[in-house]
């Protein structure tokens, strides 16, 4: 098992989630990130509201008008939801490096016995 957990911490994706979780971490137990987090949270809702109010007001809209709103509040959300996301992408890192791993130790174990 010893040999499973050191390729698991040794595979470089695992290894390079890992380090930016832990830059991120203060980052988002800071007071400041918590404060812009709430300030934006919903940002998206807000912003897709007005737009569809001032549309139904009869003011005219490009689609590309639209796709920016659009994209500029989903870049909003994203930016936020980024840290919770690397977590989840390093806990899947990690089970596809482990069950990597388990896998070559295995047909090691069966090619030596």
């Amino acid at each position: 098992m010893k040999a499973v957990v050191r390729k698991v911490t040794e595979d470089e994706r695992v290894a390079d989630l890992a380090e930016l979780v832990r830059e991120l971490t203060p980052l988002t137990e800071s007071g400041g990130w918590q404060a812009l987090k709430k300030h934006f949270e919903g940002f998206k809702k807000d912003a897709v509201d007005v737009l569809s109010r001032r549309i139904l007001a009869g003011e005219q809209y490009t689609e590309q008008n639209i796709g920016f709103v659009r994209g500029y509040a989903q870049a909003i959300e994203d930016f936020f939801t980024l840290p919770e996301q690397v977590v989840r992408d390093l806990d899947k890192a990690a089970l596809r490096a482990f069950n990597r791993a388990a896998a070559e130790l295995s047909q090691e174990e069966e090619s030596h016995g």
